[in-house]
């Protein structure tokens, strides 16, 4: 259940120089949740069915304020500020190996209360082309990991994320109405950045839980393309770069937890490994376009065809891995569609299909224990959409 209001107040005068923007919100948050895990073949360890619940409340307050000056020449300075609190209580937490036993663990809370912002600059030399330069803080609440909780320390809260982030770019008609191209270059400093990773429980095993890499860092580029070669003709791309690493970060080396259990018998072992300055596994390269065919069958009825497709780099789901069953493969993606609406835009009828090639391919990968498990990919699907603009 939730509930959020709020209110914001800007500048009545869109055409001066000066513009303002204040505002505040609230959210109010009551969660149930139920977490089932399958154990009935992981013998003879265990060959139970699990089940883990609790409530978790959380409220939201927040207060922004965003000004900007436009001076001659059309440059623009901007600047915002932030004000977040964010409380959470883990109420009522149980977890049930049926037939087994019941475990009940203490309430756990954690709160968080920072600023965040942006400050930046922004010039207009000519009608069709802008470039700006910003630099921004951002702030993430921390929270518990509560799924298949066996002892308290998996629901120690981890810590608030912050990120340091720059970024210089530009947007541009280089032919208007026919060629569009917006670019950007940023480098984000993140500190407590939080990760899923493991915590070895004593004769239990590795179980994942999100924790804090004090230190990290991500860069990379983006461009984005909108082009009406033809009269019919509409086409648009996106290519994204990234690379990233830890600076600071030590935690769980769960491959070598694993291996060393298969071959001592079930003893679990704890290896901790320093990953600073190793790669941080993200998808190095994504790309997605689009190419549409538009005519008018009838007059005031507008009929659109069009393919699109995406590709995704290759992800690690730990760190510095480069082969093997963390490492989920890059993919590529192909669908296509038709539309048919008339020109107001108050209604339209869509024919679609994704994953047409039918690939197989995993969105998320993970460890229980000795077991690596992977999220599938949905398959080929057909399928229809009715909308409505009121």
């Amino acid at each position: 259940m939730a509930t959020s209001f709020g209110i914001s107040l800007k500048s009545a005068h869109q055409q001066s120089p000066f513009q303002w923007n204040i505002g505040a919100y609230y959210d109010r948050v009551r969660m149930a949740q139920q977490f089932f895990m399958d154990f009935t073949q992981y013998l003879p360890q265990r060959g139970y069915m699990s089940e883990t619940s609790y409530q978790q409340n959380q409220q939201t307050f927040s207060q922004f304020a965003h000004l900007s000056y436009r001076f001659p020449h059309n440059v623009t300075l901007f600047g915002g500020i932030t004000h977040e609190a964010d409380d959470r209580q883990l109420l009522g937490l149980a977890t049930r190996h049926f037939g087994i036993s019941t475990l009940n663990f203490n309430n756990e809370a954690t709160s968080a209360n920072q600023f965040s912002g942006v400050v930046g600059v922004q010039w207009q030399p000519v009608s069709n082309l802008m470039a700006y330069f910003k630099v921004s803080k951002g702030f993430k609440p921390g929270g518990f990991t509560a799924n298949n909780t066996v002892v308290q320390a998996q629901l120690a809260p981890y810590k608030p994320e912050t990120l340091l982030a720059y970024e210089v770019g530009f947007k541009s008609d280089i032919v208007p109405n026919v060629f569009r191209l917006n670019g950007a270059a940023f480098y984000y400093d993140y500190h407590d950045q939080q990760v899923l990773t493991s915590l070895l429980v004593p004769n239990y095993g590795p179980l994942g839980m999100f924790m804090n890499a004090p230190k990290s860092q991500i860069w990379g580029i983006e461009l984005n393309t909108e082009i009406h070669p033809f009269r019919h003709i509409f086409l648009s791309g996106n290519l994204g770069y990234q690379r990233g690493n830890y600076q600071i970060y030590q935690t769980l080396n769960t491959a070598a937890v694993a291996a060393y259990a298969q071959t001592h018998g079930g003893v679990w072992q704890a290896f901790y490994t320093d990953y600073s300055g190793t790669d941080t596994g993200m998808p190095k390269l994504s790309m997605s376009g689009t190419a549409e065919y538009r005519f008018n069958p009838l007059n005031g009825y507008e009929w659109v065809t069009a393919v699109d497709g995406s590709y995704r780099g290759a992800q690690a789901m730990s760190p510095g891995v480069t082969s093997g069953m963390s490492l989920m493969p890059s993919y590529f993606l192909l669908g296509a569609h038709m539309t048919f609406r008339p020109a107001s835009g108050r209604w339209s009828v869509t024919a679609y299909a994704s994953n047409i090639l039918q690939r197989h391919y995993e969105v998320s990968a993970g460890m229980e224990t000795t077991t690596y498990y992977y999220m599938p990919s949905p398959p080929r699907f057909i399928g229809g959409r009715f909308g409505f603009n009121f």
